[in-house]
């Protein structure tokens, strides 16, 4: 989640400083990912997986 959240600090500076749409849409795609990467329902899913087993993830 940290990773995601540091991909969403750049994904937004390169969105905000975008010269071309090109560069404005790789900046949305980077969001796209750190939206992805801290989502928390799955990321809590893979923490608590462990000591709750497979028949609590269905």
């Amino acid at each position: 989640m940290t990773v995601g959240s540091v991909l969403g600090v750049v994904s937004l500076l390169i969105v905000a400083t975008a010269a071309n749409l090109p560069a404005f849409f790789a900046g949305w795609a980077l969001a796209g990912l750190a939206m992805a990467t801290t989502f928390y329902q799955p990321a809590f899913a893979a923490l608590t997986a462990p000591w709750t087993g497979a028949a609590e993830r269905r």
